[in-house]
């Protein structure tokens, strides 16, 4: 074994190229899963731990903004950032955010049975193991947890946040026709 081999910065330097891909795609899928679970955890935390939706919706609102910021740098040709990846974070992050609060406001009760109605299902002398009453107990808190979310969010403002998610997406789709116009007139100018 010689000298390098054993130096402790070489090893983790080997594991962490083990570790991290080489492949822009793989990267990508790899950042973009990361992304996925954070926003999953905030939303359980937000809601199951804290209870407070708002702040669940917010820090996912926040790291996904982050987070296509990051991914829109990564697939990019420069490490410099660009109007385009600003707008592509700012959509991103809002259709999300949208789509949470909207599907929020469509679930009203969950329907789970509690550990007397499943008793019963299986028959009135049955007894429930001890795994069963932990999954029971989870699955009644996580059902009290969906019930006491306030729901205004989307119930009173469900037209303005339609005509700001209208207004979002029309300045995206809007200025990137306009920089393809721009960039397509210099290009003839330079041409010619």
């Amino acid at each position: 074994m010689t000298e390098t081999e054993s130096d402790p910065k070489n090893v983790l330097a080997a594991l962490l190229k083990n570790l991290i891909p080489d492949s822009r795609k793989t990267r990508l899928i790899v950042m973009a899963t990361t992304i996925a679970f954070f926003d999953i955890g905030c939303l359980y935390i937000g809601t199951s731990i804290l209870d407070n939706f708002m702040l669940a919706v917010s820090s996912v609102g926040i790291i996904s903004f982050l987070g296509i910021l990051m991914l829109a740098n990564l697939g990019a040709d420069s490490d410099q950032l660009d109007t385009g990846e600003m707008r592509k974070a700012i959509t991103g992050a809002f259709l999300i955010v949208y789509i949470i609060l909207l599907s929020s406001g469509f679930v009203d009760e969950m329907t789970i049975p509690s550990a007397g109605e499943r008793a019963m299902e299986k028959g009135p002398a049955a007894d429930l193991s001890p795994a069963e009453l932990q999954l029971n107990s989870k699955l009644e808190a996580l059902q009290q947890s969906f019930a006491s979310i306030d729901r205004s969010v989307s119930s009173k403002n469900l037209g303005s946040l339609n005509n700001l998610t209208a207004i979002i997406f029309g300045f995206y789709f809007a200025s990137r026709a306009f920089e393809k116009t721009v960039g397509n007139q210099t290009k003839d100018k330079e041409a010619e």
